[in-house]
């Protein structure tokens, strides 16, 4: 199961959020890696990362905190309609298409 976790991580530079990236993306189960220099934040996601193996090593080098631990959201799958309530509701459009085209045969006779 895909675990997201949030840190807040001290980024000054390039050099900076180059080492932190690094240092986490060797890590066993790591799948991606996203720093935002702006908030501060860094977020990993990965199938069975730790995140006490995650902080014991970026510690060793930067201040960092905790701010979530979670899930990952998974992509939302679109549920399709089934193919017979498809033909269902394209007989149903039909037969209202045909109700309209007999009214307006009638409006103008």
């Amino acid at each position: 199961m895909l675990q997201k976790l949030v840190l807040k991580v001290d980024v000054h530079d390039q050099k900076t959020m180059t080492k932190i990236i690094k240092t986490t993306s060797i890590l066993e189960g790591v799948d991606s890696v996203s720093v935002d220099r702006k908030a501060n934040k860094m977020t990993v996601i990965g199938d069975g990362i730790d995140p006490v193996v995650i902080m014991c090593q970026l510690r060793k080098f930067f201040h960092a905190e905790i701010i979530a631990v979670g899930p990952a959201k998974e992509p939302e799958k679109k549920i399709e309609p089934k193919k017979e309530e498809q033909k269902q509701q394209e007989e149903g459009q039909m037969s209202k298409d045909e109700d309209q085209v007999k009214k307006d045969e009638n409006a103008f006779a």
